[in-house]
């Protein structure tokens, strides 16, 4: 019977330990994350299985301010450019003290009104790419809905990194059941990442040895693809002409007046 206390404070004490380093990982990710940054191209080409694809650009923005619970809240907002009959398209994503209460916003200029983002609808494609609105929290260090636990470390594209696996928490609606992502040690970006439902791989996010870029202190992939192994499709992204020095105007990240920031 001791014997078996002691193997259970020994996994109860290794539990506690990968997560903490699983934290440490993750505040390392948002740290990263600068006060405001803005990209001012981005361009997304999906390819279906045919190998047909359509190409969209746009522009990012994300900040970081003060929360109530000594974190900083970090949101991201993204417009569309092109293709014309989409420009105007905008979304944002906004964290909250409470990730239940995170918010997922779209605006679409054919229906000419914003609409939050709920239930299964976050799952969606965004513009028929391979990114979901979901993915797109995600992507953006905003980690506050999911539980990880580090798993150790690997090499990706020849650089040292840091394995996270973790698990969604009660409260989202969501098809993935977990995930698991690489995070680059030096540079606390995710260069791959796993979306699962199930035991299934419902989605890979990878990113090419070279597309880790620095602009300032803040570290950024140049180049990710995002695939559906059982849909057969994939999209493309490449970013350029990012600026983390000039102020981002705070409409943006307000769900009442982001769309109006075009």
């Amino acid at each position: 019977m001791k014997h078996r206390w002691i193997l259970l404070a020994l996994l109860v004490a290794g539990s506690a330990h990968a997560q903490d380093a699983a934290q440490k990982v993750v505040d390392c990710m948002r740290a990263n994350v600068p006060p405001q940054l803005s990209i001012k191209s981005l361009e997304w080409t999906a390819y279906d299985r045919t190998g047909g694809s359509r190409t969209l650009k746009g522009r990012l923005y994300l900040g970081r301010a003060p929360g109530g619970k000594g974190k900083d809240l970090i949101s991201a907002a993204l417009y569309i450019d092109l293709p014309v009959e989409l420009k105007g398209a905008a979304y944002l994503v906004k964290e909250t003290d409470d990730y239940l209460r995170d918010g997922m916003f779209v605006y679409l200029p054919a229906v000419k009104r914003v609409r939050r983002i709920t239930g299964s609808f976050a799952d969606g494609a965004m513009m028929g790419t391979n990114f979901s609105y979901f993915d797109f929290k995600q992507l953006q260090n905003a980690f506050s809905d999911v539980t990880a636990k580090h798993e150790g470390q690997a090499e990706i594209n020849g650089r040292p990194a840091q394995v996270l696996a973790y698990s969604i928490l009660e409260g989202p609606e969501t098809r993935y059941t977990g995930g698991r992502v690489w995070v680059d040690q030096e540079a606390c970006v995710v260069v791959k990442g796993e979306f699962y439902e199930g035991n299934k791989v419902a989605k890979s996010f990878t990113s090419p040895a070279g597309a880790l870029r620095k602009a300032g202190s803040t570290w950024y992939l140049s180049e990710v693809e995002m695939r559906e192994p059982g849909a057969g499709t994939r999209t493309l992204a490449r970013v350029t002409k990012l600026d983390t020095t000039t102020a981002v105007p705070r409409r943006y990240f307000d769900p009442n007046a982001f769309h109006l920031g075009q």
